[in-house]
């Protein structure tokens, strides 16, 4: 993650849990109090952040052998409560890997998504609902678009999801002149299982915004395809997994 340290900025934040099909009301976040910032709210950032946990079971004939499973999809619905709110987009998650399964056996894992989030930009007139003394409120639905049969490969292996959770954050991000920002970035094709990258390399085409310096905060611990991600002394490190070749983000 990189942010940016600008002096003029503000931001609440709150958590929430879901099981299938149940829904969080009225969580609320802190408004742009007006009066204890130096200048006017000019942009409003609403970010989603989760991760979905299931405990599955596998079990089958025949002899061992390594499953690749699926199960999805779980998808997160933002609804505003206080009027004039603008809301991300929903937000979709999978669970999927691979397991060995012992030949006769029974197994029960717990598997756990790597992080998602999802986010919207709100400025101009539509900022209004953000400013003021007291709170706005967000509704969070988990839809479960999905059976609890696990999708797999061999399909002589049977996987069962028994019970999954929804943990949540919501962010809004307040900013009074120009906001950090933080570009993608496009490190092109690399060599080897271990590769390692400078951190001046992120930041190098990120703007700070008002007064403020750009910060390194930390990086995901997992990519898309599964890498091991860290950050060792100034650098960001990517472990890939054994056999991969493609492109990860």
């Amino acid at each position: 993650m990189v942010t940016g340290s600008a002096a003029r900025y503000s931001s609440s934040s709150r958590t929430f849990t879901l099981g299938p099909g149940e829904t969080a009301f009225g969580i609320e976040v802190s408004q742009f109090d007006p009066t204890i910032h130096s200048g006017p709210l000019t942009q409003v950032h609403v970010r989603i952040e989760a991760t979905w946990e299931g405990r599955l079971e596998f079990s089958g004939e025949g002899p061992t052998r390594m499953v690749t499973y699926e199960l999805g999809e779980a998808v997160i619905l933002v609804q505003g409560v206080t009027a004039g709110l603008v809301v991300p987009a929903p937000l979709k998650l999978k669970l999927n890997g691979t397991q060995e399964v012992a030949a006769g056996a029974t197994l029960t894992i717990v598997s756990q998504t790597s992080g998602a989030q999802q986010a919207v930009v709100i400025d101009g007139p539509m900022i209004a609902p953000y400013q003021g003394s007291g709170t706005v409120a967000y509704d969070f639905d988990f839809s479960a678009l999905y059976l609890p049969l696990l999708s797999t490969s061999p399909i002589s292996v049977v996987g069962l999801a028994c019970d999954s959770r929804i943990t949540g954050r919501i962010i809004v991000e307040y900013f009074d002149g120009a906001p950090p920002l933080a570009r993608d970035d496009a490190l092109g094709i690399v060599v080897g299982p271990t590769v390692a990258w400078s951190i001046q390399t992120f930041l190098a085409n990120d703007t700070s915004g008002s007064e403020g310096e750009l910060e390194f905060l930390d990086v995901s611990t997992h990519s898309a395809q599964g890498a091991a991600l860290e950050v060792v002394g100034g650098q960001v490190v990517y472990h890939a997994v054994a056999g991969f070749s493609g492109p990860d983000s």
